[in-house]
């Protein structure tokens, strides 16, 4: 086996335990209040959310909201203090319109969604969200997203 080719498989299988073992960011709680055929119906308890709006292309703007909240989160507020951070993080459709190109699987589950809900007779309110549970750094293959829509 050439060199080039066991590096690409060692740092492929680092990034991999890295993804399993890494940095973990504690979690917003919630209770399942129904499990469906491929959805589940959630209720999430009130909680404060640290949000900013920027414009760019999907990678500017997905860094320069970072910055943004993370500099919020790690003490660049007015009292001066660090913020609790749980995930998921937050990104709204207006967001995403410019790049479903680049982004097909998130909207082709949103169509999914929206279609069960609709064969179940479940009333939509208001427009999904697209939520991301990992770390930068996890690898692609790791990632956790979901869909989340605001039902009657």
């Amino acid at each position: 086996m050439e060199t080039p080719l066991l590096t690409v498989i060692v740092i492929f299988i680092l990034w991999s335990v890295y993804g399993y073992f890494g940095p973990r960011v504690e979690q917003m709680d919630y209770s399942v209040i129904k499990k469906a055929r491929d959805y589940e119906i959630r209720n999430y308890p009130t909680h404060i959310v640290a949000q900013t709006t920027v414009s760019g292309s999907y990678g500017d703007a997905m860094n320069k909201g970072f910055t943004i909240v993370a500099g919020y989160i790690f003490g660049g507020n007015t009292k001066k203090e660090s913020v609790d951070m749980t995930s998921p993080v937050v990104m709204q459709e207006k967001a995403l319109e410019k790049i479903a190109i680049t982004a097909p699987v998130m909207v082709n589950m949103e169509r999914k969604l929206l279609a069960l809900l609709l064969e179940d007779k479940i009333e939509i309110v208001g427009t999904p969200f697209y939520i991301g549970y990992n770390t930068p750094g996890t690898p692609l293959w790791m990632i956790r997203n979901e869909v989340l829509i605001e039902i009657k």
